[in-house]
């Protein structure tokens, strides 16, 4: 007999790369519902575990404070031009406290829905066009993107980003007829609902437009029920005009919002450097699989990629929001920018990820599977990474010794928001933000409102009543700047000011007034 061939680790890997990965697809294709359902669950479970270690921070302080007055009409008014939001936010929260609660879990149940929502959405779009590899691949990329924080975020950008997803699905599916009349139904209601919670939610016109308007001018035709069903999704705009039209006229953005021509590249940069968290495993992936002369086998995956022009053109369009929203925000009051108001950017990330990937690939399976692992390692260690929950007071080493003292004074209100509300109740009041420090500029801070604040218990206070001659008070400084504007206020008007602590994470300086 002859001696047994010996293989060599590459062959043997040459030998089963392809083969394998196919057996997989075909595995995954025939259990496609157990799957999504397996990913929903780790999904919840993972979000809610990472929302029970999250302090709610400024933005959804606002949020709950508004959705705790004791009625509706006071909720909608509470904070009136500070907190620039339409009206179904207000409302969405107030009722998700009364139901749910206002706990860091709770409170963001309703962000979590819709944000899986959004990624299911992204698996059903993608795979019409592509193999179940890079639809999986689809839903899991905003998972390497600076959104996957929406998910469990007490904002509406998860709404936004939801009902976008809908209305990108229901406009595949009309154009198929599939279900016809509900698909029509579903464009409409997606960019009505993304509207809704969102004003920057228009700029999703501009994918679904401009891809509609190629179809047409290719097919020579105008898919009039399309059109309609877009303009039907426009009513929240004409109903909310005024409210639009008022918030441009009296919103003041802050002085970190204000737009800038750098925020056309920044934007990008902030939005996706999380990829590298994809692209690192997708490149180790893709070199075994050349190693190990996965190129040499014969492809056995059982589908290639198909992609109409028009889906090209709206995934690309997509990808371009923030180029949009940032020469809007330049040209119109009051100029503020925020990588949020252009969240649907992430749909283009992933779904023209996807479809890229796609046709390079053929029909290799071994590919796809290169890439759903590597968009699988960022959504797991999201998932699995350990978390604990630090309470914002507790790290400001003595605080509630010198707050039984007397008070104690924020410059930033970002960061002093979040502290304030972890503060136990009776130390609240002693734990004060300066406001109105000279010299002012309130066309550049809307935090000027401090009535609004003041009439929720926030002791948002003048610095004019504050600072007042013969006193004392130890105050944390804004650290964003060289020398704050409090310090440099409280030197012009000939007092001192001295640093008694530099722990982390803010030193606390110590003013005299003279």
């Amino acid at each position: 007999m002859a001696p047994q061939q010996q293989m060599t680790p590459a062959a043997k890997l040459h030998w089963r790369l392809e083969p394998i990965a196919a057996r997989i697809e075909r595995f995954c294709e025939q259990h496609e519902t157990s799957i999504l359902a397996v990913w929903t669950l780790i999904y919840f479970a993972g979000t809610m575990r990472r929302a029970m270690a999250k302090p709610f921070w400024y933005d959804e302080i606002l949020t709950l404070l508004e959705a705790r007055q004791p009625n509706l009409h006071a909720a909608m008014h509470a904070l009136g031009d500070v907190d620039w939001m339409p009206p179904a936010s207000h409302f969405t929260f107030y009722l998700t406290g009364k139901l749910l609660g206002f706990g860091e879990v709770a409170f963001r149940i309703p962000l979590m829905i819709a944000f899986g929502v959004f990624c299911i959405c992204l698996y059903f779009f993608a795979r019409r066009r592509v193999g179940v590899f890079f639809a999986l691949t689809a839903m899991l990329l905003p998972y390497a993107s600076a959104f996957q924080s929406y998910s469990y975020e007490a904002r509406t950008y998860a709404f936004l980003l939801g009902f976008s997803g809908v209305a990108l699905l229901a406009w595949q599916s009309a154009i198929e007829r599939i279900q016809r009349p509900w698909s029509l139904f579903g464009i409409a209601a997606g960019i009505a609902g993304a509207i809704a919670f969102q004003y920057w939610a228009v700029l999703i016109y501009l994918p679904l437009a401009g891809a509609e308007a190629y179809r047409s001018l290719r097919r020579r035709r105008i898919d009039w029920p399309i059109w309609i069903a877009f303009i039907a999704g426009g009513t929240p705009t004409v109903l909310l005009l005024p409210l639009i039209l008022h918030g441009v006229k009296s919103w003041v953005s802050y002085a970190g919002m204000r737009a800038h021509p750098v925020d056309y590249i920044t934007s990008y940069s902030i939005a996706f450097r999380a990829g590298l968290a994809f692209a690192l495993p997708a490149a180790l992936l893709l070199a075994a699989w050349f190693i190990g002369r996965g190129y040499k086998e014969e492809p056995a995956g059982t589908r290639q990629a198909v992609i109409p022009r028009y889906e090209w053109i709206a995934v690309t369009i997509l990808l371009l929001l923030p180029v949009a929203a940032v020469s809007i925000a330049l040209i119109v009051p009051p100029h503020s920018f925020s990588l949020r108001y252009a969240a649907p950017v992430v749909a283009g990330y992933a779904l023209l990820g996807s479809f890229l990937a796609a046709r390079l690939a053929g029909k290799r399976s071994s590919i796809g599977l290169a890439c759903v692992l590597a968009a699988l390692a960022p959504f797991l260690y999201l998932m699995t990474q350990p978390v604990r929950f630090k309470d914002p007071f507790q790290r400001f080493r003595g605080l509630q010794q010198r707050l039984q003292d007397g008070p104690v004074a924020f410059e930033d209100p970002v960061p002093y928001l979040k502290v304030w509300y972890y503060t136990p109740d009776r130390l609240k009041p002693h734990l004060v933000c300066i406001r109105d420090v000279p010299p002012l500029d309130i066309r550049h801070d809307p935090l000027y409102h401090l009535r609004e604040f003041q009439e929720l218990g926030i002791p948002f206070v003048q610095y004019a009543d504050f600072v007042r001659p013969g006193t004392n008070f130890p105050f944390y400084p804004d650290i964003g700047r060289h020398k704050s504007r409090l310090v440099r206020a409280i030197e012009a008007g000939g007092g001192s000011v001295e640093r008694i602590d530099s722990s982390p994470p803010r030193p606390l300086m110590l003013a005299h007034i003279r």
